[in-house]
């Protein structure tokens, strides 16, 4: 079969998927495979175009030729049985290989050697996750929902899966080759739910069913995916009866009165799947009064306001009280960075019988006052019982505290995301580079074929500044529209003197990403290492004009204006510094100098 596009013949090597839509692969180069934006609708029977509603055009990351649509780095672990990459970083190349196109048994239960061994009594029995008993009170962390995560969270992968060959090592395994996404990003809105495709896992493991010990097999088969039983017969195997009424529901039979309706609604991905959220969380309407967060009342009734649905759900249910309400404004204020939110965030961190989902993301969201106001709660949990936990802390610390030497024990931690973690807080700290880079090295080559694992192997070049520019040219190769690495490659560039090459990468970066903010401050360092004062100052006024919140914008403005000998419009500058960041000392100290 050929397809046709961008005036080029394409031999398409594979379909992929079954439903709700079919795509297909055609081999680009360097071992690329690229799954087209054509699509097969199963159930209407009809071509589509993914991208109808967000045309891409040639050359971007996120064309169907582009590296965002390359389907050995963006599909194949979730859609093959025992993928392995195959990435080589210097060729800029794959050969990858798997088992067999489609989920087959080893996928989810391991090698099928280690079966064949153990049913011929040469290896000593594993046994294979089942559903937890119901009905026991509250059960630990599933190891089926583990075994379930590499496919069904929203993650980076640091390395080729094997699934664990236990129970008992199943959330290690997955915590070995898998960064999970928590709730400090905003692919999930304040509250948890989710906003992007986000998969399944990081909803569910904040939900009270995790809690109390259910497992994806109570409501799915898992060979098939088919429900066990439809409409409310599922949620009635293990809730009361009473539930399905419309003395709970307030709702006549039909659409209405379907538990999942209220609980687990809908968002549709690709155009044509929708996919149910599965933190199985009440309607929570008054967030959508205060924080614009979506909910399931008027997703169902769109001719309503969030006003109506508050005013009904709280005379039929009374005030919402439930965890979320607590945590979603604690959630968006730390997004905004507001401090305030520091002591609920600790709190939050170290409440136990809060999610460890939950947990993570408080550790992650403390980052930015992590040398100081948090400091110490997140070295207390960096001894967490859970690893997601323990590496957050270590990546919090990390970011926002500076070297943290207290981290240096998890280098030796069992779950490879919590000693890559605390690799990249240690790199800083006297005596632990040496262990910490190569912690650090081997995710960041897996990842080398997208920007972000350049720029970590870049960070990793350990002073070699050829090395890192390779690097961080290599990642705009990649995708020429990689801010950071655009930013870095400048920012090395002036440092070594190559001052009419960081012009280049600069003056490339403005026309790919123009009125981008943090190009034109580095265009600001830039004159200044040029000599050229006028040039700096009308590229930091462009900074401020784009974006007057710009981190040190108007503090250096203002001492380009000193500088200049602008001594009123530097005062005016400062000024706007500390109506910003009350706390920026440099802008303080500056704007006594010039008031003298």
């Amino acid at each position: 079969m050929l397809l046709r596009a961008d005036g080029r013949d394409y031999e398409v090597e594979a379909a992929i998927g079954v439903s709700p839509l079919v795509q297909f692969l055609v081999r680009a180069a360097d071992g690329r495979l690229q799954a087209t934006a054509l699509a097969w609708d199963v159930r209407r029977r009809e071509w589509f175009d993914l991208h109808r509603d967000d045309p891409r055009e040639p050359g971007e990351w996120g064309h169907w030729l582009g590296r965002g649509m390359t389907w050995n780095f963006q599909c194949a672990s979730c859609h093959v049985t025992d993928f392995r990459k195959g990435y080589s970083v210097d060729a800029d190349r794959y050969e990858s290989q798997w088992l067999e196109l489609g989920v087959g048994c080893e996928a989810c239960h391991g090698p099928r050697a280690r079966h064949a061994s153990e049913a011929d009594g040469r290896a000593p029995r594993t046994r294979v996750p089942r559903p937890v008993p119901m009905g026991l009170g509250p059960q630990p962390p599933s190891a089926e929902v583990a075994r379930c995560a590499p496919c069904h969270a929203r993650r980076r992968q640091l390395a080729d899966f094997t699934p664990a060959a236990t129970d008992a090592g199943a959330m290690t395994a997955f915590l070995g080759a898998f960064d999970p996404t928590v709730l400090d990003d905003p692919a999930f809105f304040a509250d948890g739910q989710v906003h992007e495709e986000c998969y399944e896992w990081t909803s569910f493991v904040q939900s009270k069913m995790y809690d109390r010990g259910v497992a994806c097999s109570h409501c799915h088969e898992p060979h098939s995916g088919a429900l066990r039983a439809r409409g409310n017969a599922l949620c009635l195997t293990c809730h009361r009866r009473a539930l399905d009424s419309q003395a709970h529901t307030f709702h006549r039979q039909g659409p209405g009165s379907e538990c999942v309706g209220c609980h687990m609604p809908v968002t549709t991905y690709m155009m044509r799947h929708a996919r149910r959220d599965h933190s199985f969380s009440t309607p929570r309407p008054r967030l959508t009064t205060t924080l614009s967060i979506p909910n399931a009342c008027t997703r169902c009734h769109a001719d309503k306001d969030a006003a109506w649905a508050v005013a009904h759900f709280e005379r039929w249910y009374g005030r919402d009280t439930l965890r979320a309400d607590r945590i979603a404004p604690v959630v968006a204020a730390a997004r905004a960075g507001d401090a305030t939110s520091v002591p609920a965030l600790s709190a939050l961190l170290h409440e136990q019988g809060t999610p460890e989902i939950w947990r993570a993301s408080a550790a992650a969201l403390l980052a930015p006052w992590a040398g100081a106001q948090s400091r110490g709660v997140l070295v207390a949990a960096l001894r967490d019982r859970s690893a997601l936990v323990r590496a957050h802390a270590a990546r919090a610390l990390g970011e926002g505290g500076g070297p943290a030497p207290e981290v240096a024990p998890l280098l030796r931690d069992p779950a490879r995301l919590t000693r890559f973690a605390a690799a990249w807080s240690l790199l800083r700290t006297a005596g632990a580079a040496t262990r910490a880079i190569q912690e650090a090295r081997g995710p960041a080559r897996y990842l080398a074929d997208h920007p972000a694992g350049r720029h970590e192997l870049a960070a990793l070049a350990a002073g070699d500044a050829d090395e890192a520019e390779h690097q961080y040219r290599a990642a705009l190769r990649i995708d020429p529209a990689a801010l950071p690495a655009r930013i870095s490659l400048a920012g090395l560039l002036v440092e070594r003197g190559k001052l009419e090459d960081a012009r280049a990468v600069i003056e490339q970066g403005r026309r790919v990403s123009p009125n981008e903010p943090s190009l034109e401050f580095e265009r600001a360092r830039l004159e200044a290492a040029s000599g050229r004062l006028p040039d700096a100052i009308r590229a930091l006024e462009t900074v401020v004009a784009i974006d007057p919140s710009f981190p040190d914008g108007w503090t250096n403005l203002g001492l380009s204006y000193e500088e200049a000998g602008r001594k009123g419009d530097a005062r005016a500058a400062f000024e706007r510094a500390l109506e910003r960041d009350a706390a920026d000392e440099r802008a303080r100290e500056a704007l006594e100098r010039v008031r003298r």
